[in-house]
């Protein structure tokens, strides 16, 4: 099993991985169920799926905190006070996340992005100092780090995860 933070609240992500030679399909159903209650849950078919989603939801909230993070500090540089900054960055979250679910089957991220970027206007400005090239391949290659961590961790055990 793997979850994440956000269960906490409800909102998290389980995956979780069953022999199904060992348990009866009413007891997968069962814990299906069970795992629901806290969020999105899911079976995956091996360790190295388990491993795999590890790398993105089991870390994945650090991920969104360190941007959090990132977006506080920058907007407390400007000026902000500090409490003011967090209610920014949760509010800018908050509603950019329900105006997503609104339209994710029309739009993807991608071109969220392009529909809010002007030539030569603010958002451009922000995202070239980004790098936005680097800024993706940085994230595929700190998901991937996390992942090939995760399973050096399975396949060595409590010794690997000392290390």
């Amino acid at each position: 099993v793997m979850p994440n933070l956000p269960l906490q609240v409800g909102q998290g992500i389980i995956a979780w991985l069953a022999d199904e030679k060992q348990f009866s399909k009413s007891h997968l159903i069962i814990v299906k169920k069970l795992f629901s209650e806290f969020g999105y849950s899911f079976k995956v078919k091996t360790e190295a799926d388990l491993n795999k989603i590890t790398a993105v939801s089991g870390s994945g909230p650090a991920y969104v905190f360190l941007f959090m993070d990132a977006l506080m500090k920058a907007t407390v540089n400007l000026g902000f006070a500090e409490n003011q900054a967090k209610k920014i960055i949760f509010h800018l979250l908050d509603g950019s996340l329900a105006y997503f679910k609104s339209v994710k089957n029309i739009y993807s991220p991608e071109e969220l992005i392009k529909m809010i970027k002007s030539k030569k206007g603010t958002t451009e400005a922000a995202l070239n100092k980004l790098n936005t090239a680097k800024f993706y391949e940085n994230w595929r290659l700190a998901v991937k780090e996390a992942y090939k961590r995760a399973e050096q961790i399975s396949n060595h055990g409590i010794k690997a995860a000392k290390k």
